[in-house]
Protein backbone atom coordinates (compact mmCIF):
# COMPACT_ATOMS: atom_id res chain seq x y z
CA UNK A 1 0.00 0.00 0.00
CA UNK A 2 1.27 3.38 -0.33
CA UNK A 3 2.44 5.91 2.08
CA UNK A 4 0.37 9.25 2.14
CA UNK A 5 1.31 12.61 4.09
CA UNK A 6 -2.00 13.98 4.42
CA UNK A 7 -2.24 18.21 5.51
CA UNK A 8 -5.88 20.18 7.10
CA UNK A 9 -6.55 23.26 6.94
CA UNK A 10 -7.75 25.68 9.51
CA UNK A 11 -9.34 29.24 9.42
CA UNK A 12 -13.10 29.99 10.64
CA UNK A 13 -14.82 26.56 9.77
CA UNK A 14 -14.54 24.16 12.18
CA UNK A 15 -15.48 19.95 10.90
CA UNK A 16 -12.48 18.47 12.07
CA UNK A 17 -13.59 15.71 14.23
CA UNK A 18 -15.91 14.26 11.00
CA UNK A 19 -12.97 15.23 8.60
CA UNK A 20 -10.27 13.44 11.29
CA UNK A 21 -12.57 10.27 10.83
CA UNK A 22 -12.76 10.29 7.04
CA UNK A 23 -8.33 10.52 7.08
CA UNK A 24 -8.32 7.65 10.05
CA UNK A 25 -10.82 5.44 8.12
CA UNK A 26 -9.44 5.64 4.45
CA UNK A 27 -8.75 1.97 2.86
CA UNK A 28 -6.28 0.47 1.12
CA UNK A 29 -3.01 3.29 1.88
CA UNK A 30 -1.16 3.90 4.92
CA UNK A 31 -1.72 7.60 6.34
CA UNK A 32 2.46 7.93 7.41
CA UNK A 33 1.57 11.25 8.44
CA UNK A 34 -1.08 14.09 9.25
CA UNK A 35 -0.10 17.73 9.60
CA UNK A 36 -2.40 20.59 10.39
CA UNK A 37 -1.80 24.19 9.01
CA UNK A 38 -4.19 27.13 10.55
CA UNK A 39 -4.21 30.41 9.84
CA UNK A 40 -4.60 32.63 12.90
CA UNK A 41 -6.53 31.34 16.00
CA UNK A 42 -10.40 31.62 15.16
CA UNK A 43 -10.74 27.87 16.03
CA UNK A 44 -9.50 25.75 18.87
CA UNK A 45 -7.62 22.80 16.83
CA UNK A 46 -5.73 21.37 19.85
CA UNK A 47 -7.96 18.52 20.60
CA UNK A 48 -6.49 16.88 16.99
CA UNK A 49 -2.94 16.24 18.66
CA UNK A 50 -4.86 13.20 20.20
CA UNK A 51 -5.23 11.86 16.91
CA UNK A 52 -1.42 12.38 16.40
CA UNK A 53 -1.74 15.50 13.92
CA UNK A 54 1.12 17.88 13.64
CA UNK A 55 0.08 21.52 14.33
CA UNK A 56 1.53 24.19 12.73
CA UNK A 57 0.08 27.59 13.53
CA UNK A 58 0.46 31.01 12.15
CA UNK A 59 -0.43 34.05 13.81
CA UNK A 60 -0.70 35.83 10.06
CA UNK A 61 -3.68 34.79 7.43
CA UNK A 62 -1.33 33.41 4.50
CA UNK A 63 -4.58 32.35 2.74
CA UNK A 64 -4.12 29.53 0.85
CA UNK A 65 -0.49 29.34 0.30
CA UNK A 66 1.10 28.46 3.54
CA UNK A 67 -0.28 24.45 3.76
CA UNK A 68 1.30 24.08 0.07
CA UNK A 69 4.74 24.61 1.98
CA UNK A 70 4.59 21.82 3.97
CA UNK A 71 5.15 19.48 1.62
CA UNK A 72 8.52 20.93 0.94
CA UNK A 73 9.38 19.85 4.53
CA UNK A 74 8.34 15.83 4.09
CA UNK A 75 9.25 14.48 0.72
CA UNK A 76 10.21 11.58 1.77
CA UNK A 77 6.92 10.54 2.04
CA UNK A 78 5.59 9.53 -1.54
CA UNK A 79 2.71 10.86 -1.64
CA UNK A 80 0.91 14.22 -0.46
CA UNK A 81 -2.54 15.00 0.09
CA UNK A 82 -3.59 18.60 0.83
CA UNK A 83 -7.54 18.82 2.33
CA UNK A 84 -9.54 22.25 2.26
CA UNK A 85 -11.53 22.42 5.29
CA UNK A 86 -14.85 21.29 4.29
CA UNK A 87 -14.01 18.29 2.64
CA UNK A 88 -15.02 14.92 4.25
CA UNK A 89 -13.43 12.37 2.04
CA UNK A 90 -15.48 8.56 1.36
CA UNK A 91 -13.71 5.81 2.45
CA UNK A 92 -11.73 4.85 -0.60
CA UNK A 93 -11.26 8.31 -1.89
CA UNK A 94 -7.43 8.66 -1.14
CA UNK A 95 -6.88 4.90 -3.02
CA UNK A 96 -9.19 6.28 -6.11
CA UNK A 97 -6.84 9.62 -6.33
CA UNK A 98 -3.48 7.77 -6.02
CA UNK A 99 -4.82 4.99 -8.99
CA UNK A 100 -5.19 8.28 -10.83
CA UNK A 101 -1.87 10.22 -10.43
CA UNK A 102 -0.39 6.51 -10.89
CA UNK A 103 -2.43 5.95 -13.97
CA UNK A 104 -1.81 9.78 -15.57
CA UNK A 105 1.42 11.11 -14.20
CA UNK A 106 -1.04 13.34 -12.62
CA UNK A 107 -2.24 15.88 -9.73
CA UNK A 108 -5.56 14.25 -8.83
CA UNK A 109 -8.51 16.74 -7.45
CA UNK A 110 -11.58 16.53 -6.18
CA UNK A 111 -13.19 18.98 -8.62
CA UNK A 112 -11.81 20.31 -12.18
CA UNK A 113 -11.99 23.81 -13.78
CA UNK A 114 -11.04 24.24 -17.67
CA UNK A 115 -11.29 27.63 -18.70
CA UNK A 116 -13.34 28.91 -21.36
CA UNK A 117 -11.13 31.87 -23.03
CA UNK A 118 -15.23 33.28 -24.61
CA UNK A 119 -16.86 33.97 -21.68
CA UNK A 120 -13.76 34.31 -19.28
CA UNK A 121 -15.34 32.13 -17.46
CA UNK A 122 -14.61 28.36 -15.54
CA UNK A 123 -16.30 25.36 -16.31
CA UNK A 124 -16.67 22.93 -13.57
CA UNK A 125 -16.32 19.29 -13.42
CA UNK A 126 -17.09 16.84 -10.13
CA UNK A 127 -18.89 19.48 -8.45
CA UNK A 128 -21.74 17.92 -7.72
CA UNK A 129 -19.45 14.88 -5.98
CA UNK A 130 -20.34 12.27 -9.10
CA UNK A 131 -18.25 12.14 -12.22
CA UNK A 132 -17.91 8.84 -14.47
CA UNK A 133 -14.36 9.08 -15.96
CA UNK A 134 -11.35 10.62 -15.04
CA UNK A 135 -11.48 14.02 -16.71
CA UNK A 136 -8.24 15.93 -17.48
CA UNK A 137 -8.54 19.39 -16.57
CA UNK A 138 -6.77 22.93 -16.30
CA UNK A 139 -6.35 22.74 -12.59
CA UNK A 140 -8.53 21.55 -9.46
CA UNK A 141 -9.69 22.10 -6.17
CA UNK A 142 -10.55 21.47 -2.62
CA UNK A 143 -8.08 18.19 -2.66
CA UNK A 144 -5.03 17.88 -4.34
CA UNK A 145 -3.05 14.86 -4.31
CA UNK A 146 0.23 14.46 -5.98
CA UNK A 147 3.71 13.17 -5.30
CA UNK A 148 5.24 14.92 -2.50
CA UNK A 149 8.23 16.06 -4.26
CA UNK A 150 5.95 18.06 -7.30
CA UNK A 151 5.33 20.60 -4.54
CA UNK A 152 8.66 22.10 -5.48
CA UNK A 153 7.38 23.24 -9.16
CA UNK A 154 4.72 25.70 -7.22
CA UNK A 155 7.86 27.84 -5.51
CA UNK A 156 9.93 27.90 -8.49
CA UNK A 157 8.29 31.06 -9.96
CA UNK A 158 6.79 34.04 -7.54
CA UNK A 159 3.23 34.04 -6.96
CA UNK A 160 0.99 36.42 -8.96
CA UNK A 161 -0.76 36.90 -6.23
CA UNK A 162 -1.56 35.61 -2.70
CA UNK A 163 -5.28 36.16 -2.40
CA UNK A 164 -6.53 33.18 -4.17
CA UNK A 165 -5.17 30.83 -7.07
CA UNK A 166 -2.53 28.78 -5.54
CA UNK A 167 -4.73 25.69 -6.86
CA UNK A 168 -3.99 27.01 -10.48
CA UNK A 169 -0.61 27.86 -9.81
CA UNK A 170 0.27 24.53 -8.78
CA UNK A 171 -1.34 22.88 -11.77
CA UNK A 172 0.05 24.78 -14.27
CA UNK A 173 3.38 25.33 -12.50
CA UNK A 174 3.63 21.32 -12.72
CA UNK A 175 2.62 21.65 -16.43
CA UNK A 176 5.31 24.23 -17.41
CA UNK A 177 7.97 22.71 -15.08
CA UNK A 178 7.31 18.95 -15.58
CA UNK A 179 4.86 18.21 -18.20
CA UNK A 180 2.37 17.28 -15.53
CA UNK A 181 -1.50 17.44 -15.89
CA UNK A 182 -4.27 17.85 -13.41
CA UNK A 183 -7.43 15.25 -13.21
CA UNK A 184 -10.72 14.77 -11.56
CA UNK A 185 -11.02 11.09 -11.00
CA UNK A 186 -14.21 9.39 -11.44
CA UNK A 187 -15.81 9.50 -8.19
CA UNK A 188 -18.95 7.46 -8.59
CA UNK A 189 -20.63 6.31 -5.05
CA UNK A 190 -20.57 7.00 -1.64
CA UNK A 191 -17.66 4.94 -1.36
CA UNK A 192 -14.99 7.19 -3.73
CA UNK A 193 -16.12 10.76 -3.49
CA UNK A 194 -14.13 13.38 -2.45
CA UNK A 195 -16.48 15.20 -0.78
CA UNK A 196 -19.35 13.80 1.32
CA UNK A 197 -20.78 16.93 2.36
CA UNK A 198 -20.77 19.43 -0.39
CA UNK A 199 -23.17 21.74 1.87
CA UNK A 200 -20.06 22.32 3.68
CA UNK A 201 -18.46 24.41 0.97
CA UNK A 202 -21.86 26.82 0.81
CA UNK A 203 -21.22 28.05 3.97
CA UNK A 204 -20.34 32.15 5.27
CA UNK A 205 -16.62 31.55 4.56
CA UNK A 206 -16.83 30.36 1.26
CA UNK A 207 -14.17 32.42 -0.72
CA UNK A 208 -16.85 33.67 -3.44
CA UNK A 209 -18.90 35.14 -0.91
CA UNK A 210 -16.31 37.42 0.97
CA UNK A 211 -14.23 38.18 -1.99
CA UNK A 212 -16.09 40.46 -4.37
CA UNK A 213 -13.63 40.23 -7.16
CA UNK A 214 -12.93 36.81 -6.92
CA UNK A 215 -13.71 34.99 -10.13
CA UNK A 216 -12.14 38.37 -11.69
CA UNK A 217 -8.64 38.35 -10.18
CA UNK A 218 -8.80 34.29 -11.14
CA UNK A 219 -9.26 34.56 -14.75
CA UNK A 220 -6.43 37.58 -14.68
CA UNK A 221 -3.72 35.43 -13.15
CA UNK A 222 -5.53 31.89 -14.92
CA UNK A 223 -4.44 34.27 -18.66
CA UNK A 224 -1.30 35.21 -17.65
CA UNK A 225 -0.30 31.61 -16.07
CA UNK A 226 -1.27 30.39 -19.70
CA UNK A 227 0.58 32.78 -21.40
CA UNK A 228 3.37 31.66 -19.32
CA UNK A 229 3.22 28.05 -20.52
CA UNK A 230 1.86 29.12 -24.51
CA UNK A 231 5.81 31.35 -24.56
CA UNK A 232 8.01 28.23 -22.61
Amino acid sequence: MKEVLVIMTAYKRNYFKEQIEAIKNQEGVIIKKILLWQNENHVNVDFLREYDVQIFKSDDNNKYHGRFTLPLLYDNIEYCIILDDDTICAKEYFKNAIRCIDTYNCIATQNGRTYNHNTKLFDGIGDSGQNYSDIKVDFGGHIWAFKTEWIKYLWMQKQISYETAEDMQFSMMCKFHANIDTYCPKQTDSCNTGNLKLNYSGDEHATYRIFSKHNELRSQIFEELNNRIKNK
